[in-house]
C-alpha cells in the first residue's frame, strides 16, 4: 500500500450523498459556554494578578508548576510591574517539562 501524501490526508474529499451534520443539544450548549468563556478569558489574568497581588503580598507561598506555566506567570507580572510580591522564603517548586 502506498502511502497518502500530506495534503490527501489534511483535505478529505466531500461526498456527494452526504448528509447533513447532526450535533446534539449538549454539545452546543458546551459550544455556547465554551465561547462565553473565551470572550471573558482577557479578564482572567487581570483577576489572578488582582487577587495574587492583594491576597498574597508579602506572604509566603509555595507554588507547583511547569516551567512553561512559571514563565508565562512571570512574564506578565514583570509586564504589569509587579516583582518580589511574595515573602523571600516563598517555595517554588518547578516541575519537569
Amino acid at each position: 500500500m502506498r502511502p497518502r501524501s500530506a495534503a490527501a490526508c489534511a483535505s478529505p474529499k466531500p461526498r456527494a450523498n452526504s448528509e447533513k451534520l447532526q450535533i446534539s443539544p449538549k454539545l452546543m450548549a458546551r459550544r455556547d459556554a465554551f465561547l462565553k468563556e473565551q470572550e471573558r478569558s482577557a479578564t482572567y489574568m487581570d483577576d489572578f494578578f488582582n487577587e495574587v497581588n492583594t491576597r498574597f503580598r508579602g506572604k509566603p507561598v509555595s507554588i507547583m508548576a511547569h516551567i512553561p506555566m512559571l514563565f508565562n506567570v512571570a512574564t506578565e507580572g514583570l509586564k504589569r510591574g509587579l516583582e518580589n510580591v511574595f515573602a523571600k522564603d516563598t517555595f517554588i517548586w518547578r516541575a519537569a517539562a
